[in-house]
């Protein structure tokens, strides 16, 4: 049992929150920034200090000693200095009589502002080198090679989101000025001793003037790991002006606006591959999305990078982490601390993969597993000795009836066309340790009575995961009495000192072997190496493993879906506790379903987050629990020597809750064709997962038939083809993909819709317009240019087809006529041959020329009036009368030219004239034989000057091609 678990039952358990308010505790307020990035050119509080039961005021000119609490680099003012570089970037702090009064007080603050262009895109951030802190790289072997080498080659960005840690605790503080300059602040942290360090900065002060306690905390998840120090040095500064005691509680909204998140990431990767799916080269790009400073980016990017790899042996890897700066909240630690954004893309990259080669993804992902012989080192050189995987993959495969039922969703999903099946099996590989060395440490204070009973002090902090229970179990198996007689003190940096976070999955690992001294103990993880500079060495101690199998279900109406059924086989080594562990797996996996799935997080364009509330921030509830949750523990004691040979539980199984994504990923995909990509980001929401079966289906319905396009090409009416000839990143639809598009819009096919596709309609309409028959190509950025969530670049080809600058009627057949349409043949003039006779055809006809059979070919001549030109050379000179004196009398053509002498046009003039044809009109008529560049004995030479005279007058003419 948990050593609160009666009394959080009973809703005895004692939390900051909970803690007896001294006699004349004042409540503070921290009053915070608008604006996502300001000048800050004057800030007048007097107004604040005056208001009736306001005891302080503070702004960062008040602070006594060193106003930052940055915890690696110098770079993050407790209160705002010239500028606020986040919504919700604290400005000042007022202890008051009671809340109400410090937040009235508060709004009377006058603050005058030089409002900036806050930057809210990590991509652009990159794109203007603006970073917190140095570009890392780590790499094995030669990936730009391995990639040229690689029979196959895929190339995508992906993205996935940040997470709220959504603690039930809020953060508070409570600090007590005691004598002597001393201050005792009760906080609910993870790590004590920072806060401590923190706190006598800002005071100025001597560590020695400062205690940090906490007994519990209601959830921290990472979150109270750096995010704690500033509510304690604002009530500690506070305290010590007003010599009061002053607490500071943030309320469910402040606390999502101000404080720390899971750092959203961007990736682009790029793998090459053989037809079996494995991957020989990988080249990965990580841009973490920083917030407005370094926090704690770089150890979490780092360890990003560390686990890029996740489970696989991969022989050329090179990847390289950049920690952007923006103006949105600093982001911070989050359990697995970067380590499950490097594994998401990894596992994006293999189940692309294998969707390409039509294979199953858990299949891939066995294919490229390390092993225990050769494939048995990292990308950072430290050696994998204990890959459990193989072992483990197999029995849940068994356990959990894997390939039976991917049979069974296969023939469900072909039988249903509304809701839609999907599962996957995704393994986990996780590093335990701090990547900084030095924090591998932890000490322990054990007091024995005269009874027999014991107290037991550590650093450790217990936050709900079962820390203090394990510890006590321990203690009392080495004292060899009941763990009834041990009591688990509260953490204070009075008693024990100079500890690390309660973080990194190593409370458990680095806490109990100081306990097991059973005295005044200390201990630092042995066999811990990592050179910074060259980026290898061995910075864990040992891995932890899981693998979990998860089935999900989805309406594609409305995008909504259902876990089903969970199955989970987790290393834990030889558990202390099977209870608490069981309950960390559990809710590891659940917390990682939420991350990938419902938990997103939206800023305005201002920089606002919109999401700051249970109303519009979703985590997973117990109706999202699956109904069929199988966890087992794989049992086979940890090779290290940990204390009982137990492994940690604390972070790996949040990793488990990506085989929910790909699952979700794997349902959607069921509307895809065979190779086709399924592009879904994180988190996979209802709107996210319709909004992709909407593209499949698009795609497929919208898709370009070799019938279609065959029909489109035969018939008279000009469109243009658009084909995407080039992709990277993550683009709406492969290379190849067509699409065709006429004067009044897309005719048929997609280039993958939404904006792109909107793009590529209008510039072909506008190539029609101006009879553009040329080839052109664009390349689109898709996040950059076009605002579209898939990121990636698209290249198009545009292609016309039956444009034609001019169209051209040949009333006519012979061989003149013949030896024109020779002349013409796959020029931009589109040929219309019109006779009675159908033997004087030519047998072959050019691309641009159709014929008209006819018996009376002025009867026809409406139909032809899309023609801006006709050329008149029948076998019959009445019949070239007839069809003339109808084209001037109609004005139906804008050139008119006729065959014949000079005679036959005089006689023409007389009879026009005779009919009422004016002599403005009749000067239209062209007879090409009547001009003196040619002499009439030359008619060998008709058929060169009719195109060429043609084409020259209308060269200096213009027309209207939109009749």
């Amino acid at each position: 049992m948990h050593d609160s678990g009666l009394r959080h039952v009973s809703g005895s358990a004692v939390y900051t929150d909970d803690i007896p308010e001294p006699a004349g505790t004042l409540i503070a307020y921290v009053r915070y920034a608008d604006k996502a990035y300001a000048r800050i050119k004057h800030t007048d509080t007097s107004a604040v200090a005056a208001h009736p039961g306001v005891a302080a005021v503070i702004t960062a000119t008040e602070i006594p000693g060193i106003n930052n609490i940055g915890p690696v680099f110098p770079d993050e003012p407790l209160l705002a200095e010239g500028f606020a570089e986040y919504y919700g970037h604290p400005l000042f702090a007022v202890a008051a009589c009671d809340l109400k009064t410090a937040r009235e007080a508060s709004a009377k603050a006058r603050i005058e502002w030089e409002v900036l262009e806050p930057e809210l895109s990590v991509r652009s951030a990159y794109e203007k080198q603006q970073f917190v802190a140095p570009v890392k790289q780590m790499k094995r072997g030669d990936a730009d090679k391995g990639l040229t080498d690689a029979p196959h080659r895929l190339k995508k960005n992906y993205r996935v989101g940040g997470q709220d840690h959504f603690y039930l605790e809020g953060q508070v503080s409570l600090s007590v000025p005691g004598e002597d300059g001393e201050i005792t602040i009760y906080v609910s942290t993870q790590h004590p001793s920072e806060v401590q360090h923190m706190a006598a900065k800002v005071l100025g002060v001597s560590h020695h003037k400062v205690i940090v306690e906490v007994r519990r905390m209601g959830g921290g998840f990472g979150g109270k790991e750096t995010q704690a120090a500033a509510l304690a040095c604002i009530s500690a500064v506070l305290a010590v002006k007003t010599g009061k005691p002053v607490k500071l509680r943030y309320d469910r909204d402040d606390d999502m606006i101000i404080t720390g998140k899971r750092h959203d990431f961007e990736a682009t990767a790029e793998a090459g591959y053989d037809d079996n799916g494995r991957i020989s080269a990988l080249r990965t790009l990580l841009l973490a999305n920083a917030g407005w400073s370094a926090d704690l980016s770089l150890p979490v990017c780092s360890r990003a990078m560390f686990h890029t790899d996740n489970a696989y042996y991969i022989e050329h890897l090179k990847v390289t982490g950049c920690c952007c700066k923006t103006n949105t909240v600093s982001n911070t630690a989050f359990r697995g601390f970067g380590g499950p954004q490097g594994m998401f893309f990894t596992e994006q990259v293999i189940d692309d993969v294998a969707r390409r080669l039509g294979k199953d993804p858990a299949d891939v992902r066995k294919l490229n597993y390390y092993d225990k012989d050769t494939r048995n080192i990292t990308h950072y050189g430290q050696p994998v000795s204990d890959f459990e995987l193989n072992d483990m993959t197999r029995m849940l495969e068994q356990s959990s009836d894997y390939y039976t039922r991917r049979e069974e969703i296969k023939i469900y999903n072909g039988q249903n066309e509304i809701f839609r099946r999907g599962l996957a099996l995704t393994p986990v590989k996780f590093g335990i340790s701090f990547t900084v060395k030095s924090y591998n440490q932890a000490g322990a204070l054990i007091n024995i009575y005269p009874d027999g009973t014991v107290q037991l002090n550590h650093g450790g902090t217990e936050m709900g995961q079962g820390l203090f229970i394990k510890t006590a179990q321990v203690a009392a198996d080495v004292l060899g009495i009941d763990p009834a007689q041990i009591r688990c003190m509260a953490t204070n940096t009075g008693k024990v000192p100079n500890t690390s976070a309660t973080a990194a999955s190593s409370g458990t690992d680095l806490t109990e072997w100081p306990v097991s001294l059973s005295a005044t103990g200390f201990y630092r993880t042995p066999d811990l190496n990592y050179n910074e500079e060259t980026a290898t060495g061995s910075p864990f101690y040992y891995f932890a493993y899981g693998a979990a199998a998860t089935e999900v279900i989805i309406d594609s109406l409305t995008g909504e879906y259902k876990l089903l059924r969970a199955d989970i086989l987790h290393d834990c080594g030889n558990s202390l506790n099977e209870a608490i562990d069981r309950g960390q797996i559990e809710g590891g996996y659940i917390q990682g379903v939420g991350w990938l799935t419902s938990e997103e997080l939206v800023w305005n364009k201002e920089g606002r987050l919109l999401t700051h509330a249970p109303s519009t921030y979703k985590i997973p509830t117990c109706r999202d629990i699956p109904p069929i949750f199988n966890v087992d523990f794989y049992h086979k004691p940890n090779a290290k020597d940990t204390i009982f040979k137990s492994k940690a539980v604390g972070e790996p199984p949040f990793m488990l809750g990506m085989s929910a994504f790909f699952a979700l990923k794997d349902a959607v995909g069921s509307f895809a064709a065979p190779g086709e990509d399924v592009i879904l980001d994180a988190p996979a929401t209802p709107e996210r997962v319709l909004m992709e079966i909407e593209r499949l289906k698009s795609v497929h319905q919208n898709a370009l038939k070799p019938a279609e396009l065959y029909r489109l090409y035969t018939g008279a009416e000009p469109f243009i083809t658009v084909t995407v000839i080039e992709t990277s990143g993550s683009a709406p639809c492969r290379a190849g993909a067509k699409m065709a598009v006429g004067q009044t819009g897309r005719l048929a096919g997609s280039v993958g819709g939404g904006r792109l596709e909107h793009s590529a309609v209008q510039h072909s309409i506008d190539m029609l317009k101006r009879c553009d028959v040329n080839l052109h190509t664009e390349e689109f950025s898709l996040g950059a240019s076009l605002g579209q969530c898939c990121g990636g670049r698209v290249r198009l080809l545009y292609e016309p087809v039956n444009i034609f600058q001019h169209k051209l009627a040949l009333f006519g057949s012979g061989h003149i006529a013949k030896e024109i349409i020779s002349v013409l043949a796959g020029t931009s003039v589109r040929l219309t041959v019109i006779d009675n006779r159908p033997t004087e055809f030519p047998t072959e006809l050019p691309s641009n020329c159709r014929t008209l059979l006819t018996e009376d070919p002025v009867a026809e001549m409406p139909v032809l009036k899309d023609c801006d030109a006709a050329l008149i050379m029948t076998h019959d000179h009445s019949l070239d009368f007839d069809i003339v004196y109808d084209a001037l009398k109609e004005s139906r053509f804008d050139f008119l030219g006729l065959i014949g002498s000079a005679k036959k046009r005089q006689r023409f003039e007389y009879l026009l004239r005779g009919r009422g044809i004016a002599d403005e009109d009749i000067a239209r008529l062209i007879c090409p034989s009547a001009l003196k560049a040619y002499a009439p004995q030359n008619p060998e030479r008709l058929p060169l000057q009719y195109p060429h005279r043609y084409c020259n007058i209308l060269s200096q003419t213009k027309f209207s091609h939109n009749r």
